[in-house]
């Protein structure tokens, strides 16, 4: 039997708090987030260990290989700080798996409502911020454009399932025109590879989850009157695309650079040491954006700076992870709440990977949590703890999600 030994309610609105304040304030989610860790460590060892399973354990590995690679760097001075700069996303998973094992059926809903609520926050923030003429591609206070795009493509998958659960026709407007901002909002950030996958995610997650064409008729019109209307009163970025529709962003010199060091085959198992860029990439004054600090691409990110090893450990824990979420609703173990949960969680994941291929997330202190929480959230439905009390009332102790919606 697992319980949390606080009032149920205080981790779990602290858990909405991180959630919904990923890139509104970075130092309010710091906050948050730190606040969730320390209550996971404050609970019980044992009630710890039974939330423990199979994912749980790649993470560790992956964890344990990051930090191996620490150890035999090749620039210790940068890869130290691995260890205050990746901890809340190293930390935040397992309490996030706890907390969300010791949840039931209605704090599951609002957390997954509040994870898109607040992004929807967040594209609105940029659209705003793209139409006043005060960037040129659409970003949230605390980011650029990168990770603006990366955390509204993140959240669109997830946000088209909880159609299912929502009744009322007036929250249904709502949703679709919140669902519309997000993509809106992927599409002011200018992010070519985003956009591709935004549509796909889009397109897929309607279909998987088969919900009323209407809808999507909906977001697709309120999403291109935003579009267009943006991109009339801002055209600086869209007039310098059109000009150059072949650009790379420096791609093409970051990734040839990489590959002669692939070539040099003289870290192969270990990699150069977490946060090598600036050590290993010599060709910064060929870059049109000098503050460019990775490789634009996490797997060879990962690669130059953890080795093989590092690389196999983040792709077994994310696969594994896809492939018994999978596993679960094929086997027609998923009741339908479950089923609807576990294929937005796959799309959003399949989401950021795909979009790791040209951009990268893996250094970042805030997107890599989103992930966390993905996978967190795939555990807590895969392996759930059967029996679950909490230490409040007893209409509000855990329980394993039911088939009602």
């Amino acid at each position: 039997m697992v319980e949390t030994r606080f009032n149920q309610k205080i981790p779990f609105y602290i858990f909405l708090a991180t959630i919904s304040s990923f890139l509104i304030s970075i130092f309010l989610f710091q906050i948050f987030a730190v606040l969730l860790i320390v209550f996971w460590l404050f609970e019980k060892h044992q009630n710890k260990i039974a939330a423990f399973d199979k994912i749980s354990l790649l993470f560790l590995i992956f964890i344990f290989m990051r930090i191996v690679s620490v150890i035999f760097s090749e620039f210790p001075d940068s890869s130290i700080h691995l260890f205050y700069k990746d901890a809340i996303f190293f930390l935040s998973f397992f309490a996030m798996v706890f907390y969300l094992k010791v949840s039931d059926e209605k704090h599951i809903k609002i957390i997954a409502f509040t994870f898109v609520i607040a992004a929807i926050l967040v594209a609105l923030i940029g659209i705003v911020k793209f139409n006043l003429g005060i960037s040129h591609r659409a970003e949230s206070f605390s980011s650029g454009f990168m990770a603006y795009s990366m955390y509204l493509l993140a959240a669109l998958g997830f946000g088209v399932l909880l159609y299912n659960f929502i009744s009322k026709k007036k929250y249904v407007i709502t949703w679709t025109a919140g669902i519309g901002l997000i993509i809106s909002g992927i599409m002011l950030s200018l992010g070519r590879t985003n956009i591709v996958l935004a549509i796909l995610a889009f397109f897929v997650s309607f279909f998987f989850l088969k919900i009323n064409k209407w809808y999507a008729i909906g977001i697709v019109i309120l999403t291109v009157t935003i579009s267009v209307i943006s991109f009339q009163i801002n055209t600086q970025e869209i007039s310098s695309r059109i000009k150059q529709p072949t650009i790379m962003s420096d791609r093409d010199i970051l990734w040839g650079s990489a590959k002669e060091l692939f070539l040099k085959f003289e870290h192969p198992l270990l990699g150069y040491g977490p946060r090598s860029f600036d050590k290993i990439f010599l060709e910064k004054d060929r870059l049109a954006d000098i503050k460019v600090g990775s490789w634009h691409n996490d797997y060879i990110q990962l690669y130059l700076e953890t080795g093989i090893l590092g690389l196999f450990s983040y792709l077994i824990l994310v696969g594994y992870s896809l492939f018994t979420a999978l596993e679960y609703i094929n086997k027609r173990k998923a009741n339908q709440v479950e089923k609807f949960l576990l294929i937005g969680l796959i799309i959003s994941t399949l989401s950021l990977m795909f979009a790791a291929v040209t951009s990268g997330f893996i250094s970042s202190p805030v997107i890599s949590v989103v992930l966390a929480f993905f996978l967190a959230f795939i555990s807590s439905i895969v392996y759930p703890v059967r029996e679950i009390t909490g230490s409040s009332t007893d209409d509000e102790k855990g329980i394993r999600l039911d088939a009602s919606i």
